[in-house]
């Protein structure tokens, strides 16, 4: 978040399950961008620091993560991605500014069919597809 804190996401979710017996990816060394396993959905979630779905289970009471799919307005059945983008701005070019965007990637079915490779270039896409409306306008050019 752009207060330096956590996004709701599949990471903090009570439903995920971390391979704490798999050592943490040697070049990357972060577990936030480490595959978790999702035991409600039971499939395994890429980069799950930047996906997100409507039943996102609180990990302990008063936490309100299970609150956040609601007022979202995130649809049961469907994985979302969260985008970050960072710009700069005429009026304060020195800070950093950024757009926060949830975006609905594909359903449960759907996703848990792609190989590692799929998720990684169906996040790309939507990426590169939410950049180019940001930064290009709809048409992908430069205003």
């Amino acid at each position: 978040m752009p207060n330096g804190g956590m996004l709701p996401c599949c990471f903090v979710c009570r439903w995920s399950k971390k391979d704490t017996s798999r050592p943490v990816h040697p070049q990357d060394n972060n577990p936030l961008i480490e595959p978790i396993e999702c035991l409600q959905h039971e499939f395994a979630v890429w980069l799950p620091a930047s996906h997100v779905c409507a039943n996102l289970g609180d990990p302990y009471d008063g936490s309100g993560l299970s609150t956040f799919a609601e007022r979202a307005g995130l649809e049961s059945g469907h994985l979302y991605a969260w985008l970050e983008f960072g710009y700069r701005t005429h009026e304060h070019p020195h800070i950093p500014q950024y757009h926060h965007e949830c975006i609905r990637l594909a359903s449960f079915k759907e996703y848990s069919s792609w190989s590692v490779e799929e998720k990684k270039n169906a996040y790309a896409q939507a990426r590169d597809q939410k950049e180019r409306e940001l930064f290009h306008g709809p048409t992908g050019q430069d205003d």
